[in-house]
């Protein structure tokens, strides 16, 4: 009987697998911008490319369409001779969302590698202040109730919303960072170190200070967050190093007034770093 010759494991292989790319030439496109949080109308910078390897460096990148979750794309292209400079490119989005921009298609200049496109990056744009709102007066402490809300902590930071609505029957405007003092259970005023959180926090993104708008019924807010570890001498005591305050004062930028909110809170060292004052009346996160 005449033995069959038996197949080598090369020739069993399909053609739809073999012309699979080599999990190590595969490569992953990237998205990233310079806001995470902006308004409408705010120009908002990308960058873009792939990389790839362990560690991951860039691959060069010779064309590439983004979609920026708006029903909106651009496309962007460059020399594959300048290397594996990252893709520039802009763009402005023109109403309030969530939006996530990604890389839809690339064309790599090395042959041959696979690329993965599900990397996304997650956008809050929030809605800027029309333009009838431009000539209202600022808000003063008479038409504003405030009120403080405990967002929960993690890794020894707590966060704090500060809920401003307009109560009057008039519009009214606010911008910028607001002060805040501390207020202990007796009424007196504690020790704050309060910050601008130009770079934002532990529990929260920067925002960049924009007008807010506050129709009658409107709500504004502002973020703030803090330590609730002593960094003080290691025998200070927790009361003494962090204090309770009872109630919060707030004051409005660009006015001496001050409002209070009750609510409890205890920053360690006093310190405190506030976010700009924002639109609507819920807490702004990481994206």
């Amino acid at each position: 009987m005449t033995n069959l010759p038996t197949a080598s494991p090369a020739s069993t292989a399909s053609p739809a697998s073999a012309a699979r790319p080599s999990p190590q030439l595969s490569a992953a496109a990237y998205i990233d911008s310079d806001l995470e949080v902006l308004f409408s109308g705010d120009r908002v910078a990308f960058t873009l490319g792939a990389w790839a390897g362990s560690p991951a460096s860039d691959v060069p990148v010779g064309k590439a369409t983004v979609d920026f979750g708006d029903g909106t794309t651009a496309d962007t292209s460059s020399s594959c001779s300048a290397g594996a400079s990252p893709h520039k490119i802009t763009h402005v989005y023109q109403a309030g969302g969530q939006y996530a921009a990604r890389v839809t298609a690339a064309q790599l200049c090395q042959p041959g590698r696979g690329l993965d496109l599900s990397a996304t990056r997650p956008l809050l744009v929030l809605p800027s202040a029309p333009q009838s709102a431009r000539a209202w007066p600022t808000c003063t402490t008479f038409q504003l109730n405030m009120i403080g809300i405990d967002k929960g902590a993690g890794l020894g930071n707590v966060g704090a919303l500060f809920r401003l609505k307009n109560a009057s029957p008039a519009g009214c405007t606010l911008i910028g960072y607001p002060g805040i003092r501390l207020v202990s259970p007796t009424g007196a005023i504690l020790h704050s170190d309060v910050h601008d959180a130009v770079d934002g926090d532990y529990l929260f993104p920067p925002i960049v200070p924009h007008l807010v708008a506050l129709e009658p019924g409107g709500y504004a807010a502002f973020n703030v967050g803090y330590a609730d570890n002593p960094s003080g001498p290691a025998n200070e005591p927790y009361d003494v190093a962090c204090p309770t305050a009872h109630w919060v004062r707030i004051v409005l930028p660009k006015t001496n007034q001050f409002g209070t909110a009750s609510f409890a809170m205890a920053p360690c060292e006093g310190r405190v770093n506030v976010s700009a004052i924002f639109p609507g009346a819920d807490w702004v996160s990481f994206q």
